[in-house]
């Protein structure tokens, strides 16, 4: 299947996606070259190198493409929507990509009408491969597109579906804990200068720890609890470290912050 996408917005967001888009679709350079707008040109300079076509107007983009994906700030998608609406008013054969977080599918179908839409909720390491993407579509898209994208993002990863009523605390599960895990890094990082280790020579094997204990777990068929007694040895030092953490509500802050994320992404439900 040969579609072009086009992106309504190049940041980060896009980027990643973009990454994706080249592992499955533009391999070896062939295929249609994806199509960027975005008000803030500096933003094309990231793309040197790759297959694309930078818009003139979010009305061009549209035009020619056939996935439109509209990867912009929440706050900024009504403005894009009535700029879709006024610019262009056949939009017979184009599927909408909807990435940005708490934004439902119903603010795309409330202005331009019965189009297909494709809600996603992909995470940052998408770009090297590894990334994770809940999918959920309304009722006009057609089967073969909604495989064809879930195929694209599978190239780059896991992806799993959801009901739409899930998709604002997934965020807080998949798409904004890799912030969480490199915050736990840094945090390990920091207490190596504590004990005298070289932060510098323990970034690596700090990491190689984390894969290794993901790894197992994903592999053992045993769960968190099993695993962490299996560490933690009674009167050991493992029990000592989980008794600190324990006592200064480690397991209460990450609960807390998921929930956080969470109502947030629900306000923004409401731009």
């Amino acid at each position: 299947m040969n579609r072009k996408f086009a992106f309504i917005g190049a940041g980060e967001l896009a980027g990643a996606i973009t990454e994706c888009l080249t592992t499955f679709y533009y391999g070896g350079g062939g295929g249609e070259p994806f199509v960027l707008y975005d008000v803030n040109k500096a933003q094309y300079e990231k793309y040197a190198g790759k297959n694309f076509l930078a818009a003139e107007s979010i009305k061009d983009a549209v035009t020619c493409c056939d996935i439109i994906v509209l990867s912009v700030k929440p706050q900024h998608i009504s403005s894009v929507l009535a700029e879709i609406k006024e610019g262009c008013p056949d939009l017979s054969g184009k599927t909408f990509v909807l990435p940005a977080a708490g934004v439902y599918m119903s603010r795309v179908t409330d202005v331009l009408g019965d189009v297909p839409v494709i809600r996603i909720m992909p995470n940052m390491p998408l770009k090297i491969g590894y990334g994770v993407t809940a999918l959920c579509a309304n009722s006009f898209v057609v089967p073969e597109v909604y495989k064809f994208i879930k195929d694209v993002f599978s190239t780059s990863g896991m992806t799993f579906e959801l009901p739409e009523s899930s998709m604002n605390p997934v965020i807080a599960a998949t798409s904004s804990s890799p912030a969480y895990v490199y915050l736990f890094i840094k945090a390990m990082i920091d207490g190596c200068k504590a004990i005298g280790l070289d932060p510098d020579v323990m970034l690596e094997p700090i990491c190689r720890t984390i894969i290794g204990s993901v790894n197992m777990l994903l592999s053992s068929g045993k769960t968190p609890d099993e695993l962490i007694s299996m560490v933690a040895t009674p009167g050991g030092t493992t029990e000592r470290a989980l008794s600190i953490l324990k006592t200064r509500g480690f397991c209460d802050a990450i609960a807390e912050a998921m929930l956080d994320c969470t109502r947030r992404a629900d306000e923004m439900s409401k731009l």
